[in-house]
């Protein structure tokens, strides 16, 4: 094998992509929610006001929390790689003659 499968070469990129994705999906989810059991409180929305605010606080800090942890491990992914093409022995000529 020359080398790494393109898969595992774009890895990182996953990594981010999917960080990004869990990230603004995850925020988006607790606002659908949210809505919707204000919407179901009807008039004593103004009781979950409290309720609410850290709701979107905790949210917040889980999505941040979880897409930091997915950027981390592309992170990883890209030293590994990096580390991987610094220490690959260089392939001898093919002596075909």
């Amino acid at each position: 094998m020359n080398g790494l499968p393109r898969i595992v070469q774009r890895a990182p990129l996953f990594f981010y992509v999917a960080a990004i994705l869990y990230f603004i999906g995850s925020i988006a989810l607790t606002h659908l929610q949210l809505a919707n059991a204000l919407e179901a409180a009807g008039g004593s929305a103004g009781a979950m006001d409290s309720y609410s605010r850290l709701a979107l606080f905790t949210a917040w800090l889980q999505a941040l929390e979880s897409s930091l942890y997915l950027a981390a491990n592309g992170v990883a992914a890209h030293i590994l790689l990096a580390i991987w093409r610094n220490t690959r022995r260089p392939e001898p000529p093919e002596s075909g003659e």
